[in-house]
């Protein structure tokens, strides 16, 4: 498991020490530095295979996990330094990644060093860590799931280019369909199983989304001769299947979590970004309450969300026990009042065993209570 992220002049952080635990929520204000704590941890993982000849190491700064532009969108502007940093913990080792800035405009950041942390030794080692190094083996399974997720079509493409072993969702969860299709009859860790399905990995994806829309079915088919598949979906026992366009954005859009949720392996990082999108209230809690149950079997999970109700469902989970009070940390981003230069900073409430949240700094999910006041109070 991922235990800290370190962040050094990248993009708005002068300095950052985050701490993570089996389930993290980032939560916070719009461009308060969420995004690019996820974006330091996807710039990573497509750059490990990165080199540039003669055998100079690199962060490669657009590619298929993530495209952040040039380096100047990557580094600290206020402070204007020509080089920016990245560290990971767990907890047998630390690994540091610095970069130096060559040209503002370059595509590539140059890595000047890498130090790696072992058994209280620090050393400089000339390469990538071996990918079974401490933190860096968990980039290796990770599955992410971005806010701009694909909506419904008509037909969906193959991943032609991935291994055929990858498990591999695209970075807008285009390649779903495939990956049901390749892995249909792959198991399901008991502990992600729903009662009365089969543990095959699309029959769970089916049962799964029963929870959130009950009576969902699920069809994945490959057109014959072509690299293309179709999705059916029905939302009765009953009902015939239909094409995903016909039952709505809040089925095609929980498909990839829950499928990324069922799919990573023991041990793996999923990162899930606004998994709220498109659900009923009812079915943003359920979300929750579902990650959390997913870290609870071993699974790291890292959320990106707004909502409140996401919330609350993994306060109901660390509340009925399924979740270990420590086993989550919230991190509120906001941005320092009355600063010259306006710097984010975060803030990390603590939740109790009965779901409590020791502090609610203002703008964590509190502008219902805010906006209810203000309409009580008018005459």
């Amino acid at each position: 498991m991922i235990t800290q992220i370190r962040l050094r002049h990248f993009k708005c952080f002068e300095k950052l020490d985050l701490r993570l635990a089996p389930l993290t929520l980032l939560t916070g204000v719009n461009a308060g530095g969420k995004s690019s704590v996820i974006q330091s941890l996807l710039l990573l993982k497509q750059s490990r295979s990165a080199l540039r000849p003669p055998g100079e190491l690199f962060l490669r700064i657009n590619g298929t996990d993530v495209s952040l532009g040039s380096v100047a969108d990557v580094v600290d502007e206020i402070t204007a330094r020509d080089a920016f940093g990245i560290g990971l913990s767990d907890e047998s080792a630390d690994v540091d990644v610095s970069c130096v800035i060559d040209a503002k405009d370059s595509l590539v950041a140059r890595v000047s060093s890498i130090t790696l942390k072992e058994n209280d030794e620090i050393r400089a080692i000339p390469a990538w860590p071996d990918p079974a190094t401490g933190p860096w083996q968990m980039l290796s399974s990770l599955l992410h799931v971005s806010t701009e997720r694909i909506g419904p079509r008509e037909t969906y493409d193959a991943d032609t280019a991935a291994p055929e072993d990858a498990w591999h969702l695209g970075p807008r969860g285009e390649f779903t369909a495939w990956l049901l299709h390749q892995r249909a009859d792959a198991d399901v860790a008991p502990a992600l199983c729903r009662e009365g399905a089969p543990p095959k990995l699309i029959r769970q994806v089916e049962a799964w989304l029963g929870v959130f829309f009950p009576g969902t079915g699920l069809e994945v088919k490959r057109i014959p001769g072509t690299n293309l598949l179709t999705m059916r979906l029905r939302t009765s026992p009953a009902g015939s299947f239909h094409r995903p366009e016909n039952v709505g954005y809040g089925l095609t859009h929980i498909l990839p979590i829950i499928v990324g949720a069922l799919a990573t392996t023991e041990g793996g990082v999923l990162i899930v970004e606004n998994p709220e999108t498109h659900l009923h209230p009812a079915a943003q809690a359920m979300m929750g309450y579902f990650l959390a149950r997913v870290a609870s079997a071993g699974r790291q999970v890292i959320i990106e969300s707004h909502s409140d109700h996401v919330l609350n469902g993994l306060r109901k989970a660390v509340k009925d026990g399924s979740l270990a009070p420590e086993a989550v940390c919230l991190h509120f981003f906001n941005k320092r009042p009355h600063a010259a230069d306006d710097r984010p900073h975060v803030v990390s409430p603590m939740i109790n065993s009965a779901g409590r949240i020791d502090h609610w700094p203002s703008g964590f999910f509190d502008q219902y209570e805010k906006d209810l006041s203000e309409l009580t109070s008018w005459d």
